[in-house]
């Protein structure tokens, strides 16, 4: 009897330091990662949650352009964040309906009755994939009715399919020039003029499609992928925001949101979104699995140490059919790197049991347990590895699993598969009806109770649970086969027979599959070794088996190009391309082989289509540049290496053939290598020097030594005064920013400090404030300028370190937060705040041992300094709350309340603690606590309520949810503020800043 052990859930990835209902509390670092000295006072930074907060509340109002762009904010911040994505689907749903009729057709023409019957004939056809007579039917509807925009914009599209782009964009033309209302054609327009390489205007029929229809997913699904490839990021992020709002269900627009997130450096949320896409289809295919395998190896050789990266690879290898070495040597890596890591334990025994180790398998599925208890699918797997060997823990290991997750479709079947094996076919049927109607969907249940019914002589109802598994998956062919075997006992001889062959045809089909998927991982595994003779003969058992396999055909001539076989090697790519027209691999694959065998302009173009496909290729840019530099075109090879380092500045190989190309065609230009890849830098205007010494050193002392005292208020006036005097005093301006950052006037703060720094562009510190005032009011990106533009210029500051790693994780890049904190604590070993922040980024990258230890290291510190900063306490009770272990979560939380008796973050902890234990009492007690100090939190009285409904006190709970509605109301002046110094942010911190010497230097 065969067991299923279930594929893996994949777990979002921990970004968040802690699991509260409002994540608020976290991105806006008043948690985790407080600005030194200043914990108290502040301003909240914009976060993910703020923004998603006003996006509801514009809904509300009707402002949906508003609701749209807040939303798109908040997922800026924070990707995924689920309450921006559904906030954001309503905005566009309700915006769609606002203006009606836009998706549809406004042409009036009423098509002839011979026109819309073919067109209703090709319409059939091409929902049954049967575009060949599609074609034939749709060619009579406009011959018909040469005006009929829907049949031009379905036969466009059905040729498009079948590769015949130019006849597709004729019709696709036509359609949209008849009726340019209708949506449809000009997303198919945009799809074959992408395809056909005229990508921008692709892009421009595509975006006039989502103009037409707000809501058209697939539009925006193809946009992100296309801004995406043009590395038009910012653009590709909003459309696959929109994409995915509408439909999380489709893996496509999570897969492309990764690659984009890891290009930017944004690993954990990347992983994120990568294993979001594969929890969707944990049985379908990656899109671009290649690229994104790809991406993930260059994050890992980004951050060797990454145990999430290598876990995610070794998914990504197993879904590619890689060779089962290689996705075992991933997990294993995962695994050692973080021996806590409870998921790479689970899918280190996944990939032990597909390859026969079930007893290595069994000790993975139970370190995964020990290490998380709760851990579901491991019980799952454990059970069903056991099952068939040790039927009693089996069945022991599958109720556990049920009892922590009743829905699991694949505990609840599994476990049927043992009552049959231990109790007979009576408690399997009674637990497989279980199934069915958990799952009604579930065609393995129906198909596995059909033949218990069978077994047990009830063939009318077993025909009736065969035919709806074979209604549900009409592929498979045991249900066809058991159904033809119910029939014969029914005596209905031919439908029996027809059964009967289509089952043995589709098992063999099935099993062929099978057999082919396992050698062409194997084929590649041995491409990849260097062996290339063994490689060709598990390919060619792969095109037999499979002679429809464009990945068979294409890996058979990649082994074929490594043996010399160039001749062979091109009709074996030809192949793959009749078989998937728009195979990037086989295009470039062939591409490089007909360079090889000479013929150099089939080879450029081959290329160049590869390049259509997929214009973020560093490698297709590579080839091309070499194959035109062979063809005499030294203009155009330069061009094409210029691309691939565009793309990747560090493309030693296209540089290399840039010079060379450059010194045999002596082709002269001014413009470096080196300048179009440095990013562009500030223009700089020398000033006289004398405009140094216009300061009163005394006066300047003066102020000093009042922000020492802390006496901003009445420095301000002061200040006013003095530049009234002497306008050019660089200092006399960074003091004034200074003082309004302290006394969050950030939109003047922001210009004098601008102001200081057009007149010193050498002031570190005034790059440091500066860039505190942008990271509260939400500009990351100018921030993080203005910081690099500090360490640069007073790279010993442990303080500028630390703060433009905590700039990277306001943003979710903790891989580039942490370098930066680990430099901090390295400059200044007994800085607490550091360790706490580098816990943070650790904690982040899922290096959960990592973060524990610096956590440690900041209580330490604390303790021997005797300093009254409780996060750490409070982020090791976050910690232990998110791993269930209440405990020591109370310990910590109390802790943190005994250093602050005013932390608000630390009652919230234990409240967290106290409500996992069920003890409501001591939760609202908590939670009443923590509104005591901060009683505008509305997110406390949220939660409050729901502890209220608890303890059965519906009054007090409605007191609650009223007070948190109240307080969400009121914060709408906070978001005017914030609003308006965003709108005084822009002014001036672009201008231009003066290269004069000498800076003072200066503590917050």
């Amino acid at each position: 009897m065969e067991f299923k052990v279930c594929p893996p859930i994949f777990p979002q990835v921990r970004l968040a330091l802690t699991r509260t209902i409002f994540a608020v509390f976290l991105c806006c670092f008043s948690l985790c990662l407080p600005s030194k000295g200043e914990h108290q006072q502040g301003t909240t930074p914009i976060s993910a949650e703020t923004e998603a907060q006003r996006a509801e509340r514009l809904l509300h109002k009707g402002d949906f352009a508003g609701a749209i762009e807040a939303s798109e904010n908040a997922l800026n911040l924070k990707p995924g964040l689920r309450r921006a994505n559904e906030t954001l689907a309503i905005a566009l749903r309700r915006q769609a309906a606002a203006e009606p009729g836009q998706a549809g057709s406004a042409n009036n023409h009423t098509p002839s009755g011979e026109a819309l019957d073919h067109y209703n004939a090709g319409r059939d056809l091409v929902a049954r994939g049967d575009t060949q007579f599609a074609e034939r039917e749709l060619q009579k509807a406009v011959e018909a009715d040469p005006n009929y925009a829907e049949a031009r914009n379905l036969l466009g599209f059905v040729q498009g399919r079948r590769g015949d782009l130019p006849s597709a964009l004729e019709h696709l033309r036509k359609a949209v020039e008849l009726d340019s209302s209708l949506a449809a054609a000009h997303y198919n327009l945009g799809i074959a003029l992408w395809y056909d390489g005229q990508q921008s205007a692709g892009i421009g029929e595509l975006e006039r499609a989502v103009g037409l229809n707000p809501v058209f997913t697939e539009a925006y699904t193809f946009l992100g992928m296309a801004c995406r490839e043009t590395a038009d990021f910012e653009r590709a992020r909003r459309y696959l925001n929109r994409a995915i709002s509408l439909n999380s269900e489709a893996p496509g627009p999570h897969v492309d949101l990764a690659l984009i997130l890891l290009k930017t450096g944004r690993l954990g949320a990347g992983f994120k979104q990568l294993r979001l896409a594969l929890d969707i289809n944990p049985d379908g295919d990656v899109p671009d699995v290649a690229v994104v395998i790809e991406a993930v190896r260059q994050a890992i050789r980004q951050n060797p140490e990454d145990a999430l990266a290598h876990d995610t690879l070794g998914l990504l290898l197993g879904k590619s059919g890689a060779d089962p070495r290689l996705v075992t040597e991933e997990f294993r890596r995962a695994t050692q790197l973080r021996p806590d890591f409870a998921e790479a334990h689970n899918h280190l025994g996944l990939i032990l049991v597909q390859t026969a180790n079930e007893q290595e398998a069994i000790g993975e599925f139970r370190q995964a347990i020990k290490l998380r208890p709760n851990y579901a699918d491991a019980y799952v797997n454990l059970g069903s590895t056991l099952a068939p060997t040790n039927i009693n823990d089996g069945i022991k290991e599958l109720e556990r699993a049920i009892a922590l997750r009743p829905d699991s479709i694949k505990a609840q079947y599994n476990l049927a598969l043992a009552y049959r094996q231990k109790y007979g076919l009576e408690k399997q049927i009674e637990q497989l009806r279980k199934v069915i109607k958990l799952d009604p969907g579930f065609a393995q249940g129906h198909y596995s109770l059909g033949k218990s019914l069978l077994q047990e002589h009830k063939v009318e109802e077993a025909v009736e649970q065969l035919r709806t598994a074979v209604s549900l998956d009409p592929k498979l062919g045991e249900a066809h086969y058991q159904l033809g075997l119910a029939l014969a006992r029914q005596n209905r001889s031919s439908e029996s027979a027809a059964e009967l062959k289509k089952g043995r045809e589709l098992i063999a089909a099935d099993e062929n599959a099978r057999l082919a998927s396992s050698l062409l991982g194997q084929a590649a595994f041995h491409l990849q070794q260097g062996e290339s003779e063994q490689a060709m003969i598990d390919f060619r058992k792969v095109v037999r088996l499979r002679p429809d396999s464009p990945a068979g055909h294409a890996g058979l001539a990649g082994a074929l190009v490594k043996q010399g076989d160039l001749d062979q090697a091109v009709a074996e790519f030809r192949r793959a391309l009749e078989l998937q027209p728009n195979s990037y691999e086989a295009l470039y694959g062939m591409g490089q082989a007909l360079r090889k065998q000479g013929s150099l302009g089939e080879a450029a173009s081959a290329l160049r289509r590869a390049i259509r496909i997929r214009p973020s290729s560093v490698e297709a840019y590579d080839e091309l540049g070499l194959t035109l530099t062979a063809q005499g075109e030294p203009r155009g090879a330069i061009e094409a290496f210029r691309e691939a380092i565009k793309l990747d500045p560090y493309d030693a190989v296209a540089r290399a053939n840039l010079d060379g190309v450059r010194k045999q065609s002596a082709v002269n230009e001014s413009a470096s290598l080196a300048s179009s890849a440095s990013p562009a830098t500030r223009t700089s205007v020398e000033r006289p020097l004398e405009t140094l010494d216009v300061d009163d050193i005394s006066q300047i002392s003066s102020f000093e030594q009042s922000i020492a005292a802390n006496r901003f208020a009445e420095l301000e006036p002061q200040l006013i005064s003095y530049l009234g005097q002497h306008p050019n005093s660089w200092r006399a301006h960074y003091i004034q920013g200074y003082v309004l950052f302290r006394l969050h006037k950030l939109g003047d703060s922001i210009r004098e400090l601008s102001d200081s720094l057009q007149l010193n562009i050498n002031n570190a510190e005034a790059h440091k404030i500066l860039a505190k005032d942008l990271a509260v009011i939400g500009r990351y990106d100018s921030a993080e300028k203005e910081l690099q533009d500090a360490v640069r210029l007073k790279p010993g500051s442990a303080e500028i370190h630390y703060d433009l790693g905590k700039v990277y994780a306001m943003q979710d890049m903790a891989s580039l937060a942490k370098p930066e904190f680990e430099t901090a604590t390295r400059l200044d070993p007994q800085d607490a705040e550091a360790y706490n922040a580098l816990g943070f980024s650790e904690d982040a990258l899922g290096n959960e041992s990592a973060a524990i230890e610096d956590y440690q290291k900041a209580l330490r510190i604390c303790e021997q300094k005797g300093m009254n900063f409780d996060p750490p306490w409070i982020n090791l009770s976050a910690y232990y709350n998110r791993h269930d272990e209440s405990d020591l979560a109370i310990k910590y939380a109390q802790k943190a309340i005994e250093i602050n008796p005013k932390s608000d973050l630390a009652f919230y902890q234990l409240a967290k603690a106290y409500r996992f234990r069920g003890q409501w009492d001591q939760a609202a007690e908590a939670l009443r606590s923590a509104i005591a100090v901060k009683p505008s939190s509305a997110p406390y009285y949220y939660v409050l309520s729901e502890i209220y409904r608890k303890l059965g006190k519906p009054k007090e709970s409605g007191v609650a949810i009223d007070t948190f509605r109240k307080l969400e109301h009121d914060s709408e002046l906070l978001e005017s503020q914030i609003r308006e110094a965003r709108r005084l942010s822009v002014v001036g911190v672009d201008a231009p800043k003066d290269l004069v010497p000498g800076s003072s230097e200066r503590k917050n």
